[in-house]
């Protein structure tokens, strides 16, 4: 009786021996077909704003962290100098289609000196002709009577030619017309659009729905064009980076099914879809150090730490009361082979 107790102990350690090994050997199954990380970070495109010309601030109506929709005005600057810049450029249009008129005047006059020139021509050189017939005149006289008929029809396509130009420019279209006054027109043109530009730049708007942050502006601080004074998230550009060690991402394939749970939201975890892996890491080693020679970091030989890859995840169907925010932290798990993400599965 003894004995059996002593076997039905030693079977019952063995059961449970094999029970904790095939746990294991299921977990760690799982962990090599699912690889997971704790590194994890949310991203998002962070826009920076500037405005296109230089002047101080003399309206700002946003405040820190607040969120805006596409085409709210964030700031304003001091138009005065762009208005004067446009009614200057308005006036030297002006002035150009005014002598684009005198043009059209004169090319008007042109046509009909040539047209008269051309009947002219043309009666003379048909007169000419009569008299041939009768040996009153010369070949030679025909001749020349018919060469100045040709040239006058030329004279006068060209005369024709150079009134639609000026029409053209006369009407507010400088590209049509040529030669000095063209150029005059174009370049006043292009001006004034530009002066118009400019004062439109003068009102900063946010070209996407997003939360505007670090936002220090003063009444007055004077703008550098092209330089940015502020950040804008935008809110649908969010995902998450998953840094895997090198030696778990040969299973993992765009489209994969993913589910991340945010350090901020422990018990609640969010689908998402594998977009891309990331084709390179920037290397240490070798670097040029300050004396110009490769800087290498000393390692020990018997050990060799995995590289991290990014793995960039595409958020599903996130709750609202879910505020996602840029670098905080998120654990990463792929579900490889599978590739449907149902919204609101839990993992």
């Amino acid at each position: 009786m003894a004995n059996t107790s002593k076997y039905g102990k030693y079977a019952l350690t063995a059961v449970i021996v094999l029970v904790a090994v095939g746990a294991v050997f299921f977990k760690y199954k799982d962990y090599v077909t699912n690889p997971w990380t704790r590194d994890g970070r949310v991203r998002a495109d962070v826009i920076q704003i500037a405005a296109r010309v230089t002047a101080p601030i003399v309206e700002i109506l946003i405040e820190d962290n607040q969120f805006v929709k596409a085409g709210d005005v964030l700031f304003r600057l001091d138009p005065q100098t762009f208005e004067n810049a446009l009614q200057q450029a308005q006036a030297s249009l002006e002035l150009s289609l005014s002598q684009s008129q005198a043009s059209v005047a004169q090319a008007m006059a042109n046509v009909s000196s040539a047209k008269s020139q051309l009947d002219m021509n043309k009666t003379e050189y048909e007169r000419q002709q009569r008299m041939l017939s009768q040996n009153a005149t010369s070949r030679s006289s025909v001749e020349s009577a018919k060469s100045s008929y040709e040239m006058s029809q030329q004279q006068l396509k060209s005369a024709q030619a150079a009134l639609e130009a000026a029409k053209a420019g006369s009407k507010g279209d400088p590209s049509g017309a040529t030669g000095e006054t063209g150029a005059r027109g174009r370049l006043a043109q292009a001006q004034y659009r530009q002066a118009a530009l400019n004062l439109e730049f003068t009102t900063v708007t946010a070209p996407v729905d997003g939360y505007v942050t670090n936002v220090g502006l003063r009444i007055g601080d004077p703008i550098a064009a092209n330089q940015p004074v502020l950040a804008l998230i935008d809110v649908n550009s969010y995902w998450v980076h998953g840094f895997f060690k090198e030696t778990s991402t040969a299973g993992i394939k765009s489209g994969d099914r993913a589910v991340v749970t945010l350090m901020s939201y422990p018990d609640t975890p969010l689908e998402g879809q594998v977009e891309s892996l990331g084709w390179g890491i920037a290397q240490s080693d070798g670097a040029p150090s300050t004396d110009l020679l490769p800087s290498v970091s000393p390692t020990f030989e018997w050990i060799r730490l995995a590289q991290r890859i990014p793995v960039r995840v595409r958020l599903i169907d996130v709750p609202d009361e879910i505020q996602l925010r840029v670098g905080s932290t998120a654990s990463v798990m792929v579900r490889t082979g599978e590739t449907s993400a149902e919204p609101g599965a839990s993992q």
